[in-house]
């Protein structure tokens, strides 16, 4: 007889929107130009602290985030492998280099360094400039509105980050970023827009803690997809500048208490709000860094002193109990504690769940808004302000909204992120995947997430087809740890209530207290694949919070029986890394009380009741993995394996039993 059953059923039901037609036509190519000028020849009174670092992030952002091949970037910095940024190569180089793009492309030209306004001429000022003789040695804003005017691409932006304030003093007739993005004289340039990092009259600041300029630091943000307010994967000119218009002047009044502003400018010949960037689908950590970096704003601008961060919620049933709710918050912890710098501290869950077992106390994301638990939470906990927020599925992605309360319930902030809904971030949200069933493109696909929601009313543990399968076993070990005795337990299976019910289906099995286990995986892919396995929310190696794509793996070859029957935990000595094992402590799992798991002294009791197992192919080139060995075992053999296609996830929830 069932006695607890700790089981949210999940109802995503299919999204009713609206396919658009494209125009058939030629997908546009993306372009990079990436200049800092960090290190002045003539001088080191010139030099800028941050440029260099600046253009590496840029490098990076549009790389991984926007998808740009470094064959499509020219990168001219003091990085290796980069060009000097001379005048001649800010002239010839970079006018070569535009010539490439076609008449459907997009180009980003970034520049980070000085620039210079002489005999009413401006001027950027590269590695090999002379004080006293400008016009020879300096890049002259006519020559370089020429170089873009020559350029067929579409659309062009042009990021100017200049008049640094760590700078400035040596170089009397320096110019703000506005005032040089006026002297492009951008009117007669075709299809060209202008972001500058600050208007007449203010300086650009050199963030010291972020070892970055502060207007750069927030323009990455923006690329990553924090502007993308919309999650349809397009950054348009728009989006980017309401973005880093906001934040830079924000964080210039809060943290350095001055104003730096964003301007913009385009030619007049433009019309409407061009895309400027298409991006890749964005991961939680970006997500989650994003938002503790708003957060931190606010926790410094209202003076808190100590923080807690709740795990994420959801007002409905759907997104409860599930890993991402938990990585998120854990995500956001530890980048805010990071970010502190000493300012502030953070409390945790753990924290909190401490606190309420030794006061008698409760407290959760839904008491923010209760003076009386507020109180009781200060004088516990000794904290003076809570992060909480919910998990809610809109559309095609997943709406991440971090709320910071003061201690008298008031809403200081409430920064969102958007997640786009792939297959990998639905089966965080709780739903057993199959995505070998089908052919698919791309797993961010709409097409994809339709089919596996759709099909998610049957269990892939149900499905005959699905290559995978996976069975929890009782075990009985003599005082050796040797298992003497294993016995697998059934599975129980919802069923929809009725026939247009497209709630996915669940697996569980009922479990009872004391009771040793472990989980037994067969398949018959054809090669070797990769298990990210989860228990409670933790992964078995490591035990450490985790999701589907972040977790470490074991490797499981066809057609053999895998048995794991613990965690395996940090590293208590390691035997010669040449041989490739290493040494682990290792905990049995057991089926326990709640209030005796491991992930409910951690203050995260939904998680309880929880088996996860995500699969992945083997990929081409080879990277460093993990291969499990027998439960029992200490030793854990390293090998060479490269994470190649999302098979599918397998949920197992296991409930009380009498």
């Amino acid at each position: 007889m069932i006695k607890t059953i700790r089981i949210l059923v999940f109802s995503f039901l299919l999204a009713s929107l609206c396919s658009l037609a494209r125009a058939d036509e030629a997908t546009p190519t993306q372009w990079a130009v990436l200049i800092g000028v960090t290190e002045h020849k003539e001088s080191s009174r010139f030099n800028l602290r941050f440029t260099d670092e600046d253009v590496r992030l840029m490098r990076e952002v549009l790389f991984d985030h926007a998808g740009i091949p470094l064959k499509n970037m020219l990168v001219l910095s003091i990085e290796r492998n980069a060009l000097e940024p001379t005048k001649q190569n800010m002239i010839e180089a970079v006018r070569e280099f535009l010539k490439k793009p076609g008449p459907n492309d997009r180009v980003f030209v970034y520049f980070s360094g000085h620039g210079v306004i002489e005999a009413g001429e401006t001027y950027l000022v590269p590695s090999d400039f002379e004080s006293d003789r400008i016009a020879e040695t300096a890049v002259p804003a006519a020559t370089l509105r020429d170089i873009l005017n020559g350029c067929r691409a579409e659309t062009k932006f042009f990021v100017l980050d200049c008049c640094h304030a760590a700078g400035t003093k040596s170089l009397s007739t320096a110019p703000s970023s506005s005032a040089i993005a006026k002297g492009l004289d951008i009117e007669g340039v075709k299809g060209c827009f202008v972001l500058a990092s600050c208007k007449e009259e203010e300086l650009s600041i050199e963030w010291s803690e972020r070892k970055q300029g502060l207007f750069s630091f927030w323009l990455a943000r923006a690329l990553q997809g924090g502007a993308n307010t919309n999650s349809d994967a397009e950054l348009k000119f728009s989006e980017i500048y309401d973005y880093v218009h906001e934040r830079v002047s924000q964080t210039a009044r809060v943290v350095f208490e001055r104003d730096q502003t964003p301007m913009r400018i385009n030619s007049p010949s433009v019309g409407g709000n061009p895309v400027m960037l298409s991006l890749q689908p964005e991961k939680p950590e970006t997500v989650c860094r994003r938002l503790a970096e708003e957060l931190d704003l606010e926790i410094r601008r209202h003076n808190l002193s100590r923080v807690l961060v709740l795990e994420f919620h959801n007002n409905t049933s759907e997104l409860e109990n599930v890993p991402l709710n938990r990585y998120c918050s854990e995500l956001i912890s530890s980048e805010l504690r990071s970010l502190a710098n000493g300012a502030y501290l953070i409390a945790t869950q753990e924290d909190l769940a401490k606190s309420m077992s030794e006061q008698h106390f409760t407290f959760g994301p839904k008491d923010t808004g209760n003076p009386l638990k507020l109180s009781r939470l200060k004088e516990h906990l000794g904290v003076d302000g809570v992060v909480s927020g919910p998990i809610e599925r809109a559309g095609y992605a997943l709406l991440l909204e971090s709320r910071l309360y003061s201690l008298d319930g008031t809403k200081l902030t409430s920064p969102t992120g958007r997640l786009p809904l792939c297959l990998t971030t639905l089966a965080d949200t709780g739903t057993s995947i199959n995505a070998i069933r089908h052919d698919i493109e791309s797993i961010c696909s709409s097409d994809a997430v339709d089919r596996a929601t759709e099909e998610a009313t049957r269990h892939p543990l149900f499905d005959p087809k699905f290559p995978i399968t996976m069975t929890i076993n009782t075990v009985q070990r003599n005082a050796q740890g040797e298992v003497i005795h294993r016995s697998p337990k059934d599975f129980i299976k919802t069923t929809p209530d009725a026939a247009d019910d497209l709630s996915p289906q669940i697996a569980m099995i009922e479990a009872r207290e004391g009771e040793l286990f472990e989980i037994e995986v067969q398949h018959s892919y054809g090669d070797n694949i990769e298990m990210v396995l989860l228990v409670d929310g933790l992964n078995t190696i490591g035990k450490n919070i985790a999701r589907t794509e972040a977790g470490s793996g074991w490797i499981i070859k066809p057609n053999t029986v895998d048995r794991t029957g613990g965690f395996y935990l940090d590293m208590d000595g390691t035997a010669s890394p040449s041989n490739g094992k290493v040494k682990k402590r290792f905990e049995y799992f057991q089926f326990v009380d709640v209030n005796h798991a491991d992930a409910s002294r951690m203050g995260y009791s939904d998680k309880i009741g929880l088996i996860s197992a995500t699969f992945f192919a083997k990929g081409g080139d080879k990277a460093v993995g993990t291969a499990g060995i027998p439960s029992g075992h200490r030793i854990l053999n390293t090998v060479r394996f490269k994470r190649g296609d999302y098979l599918g996830t397998l949920h197992i929830r296991y409930v009380e039993a009498e």
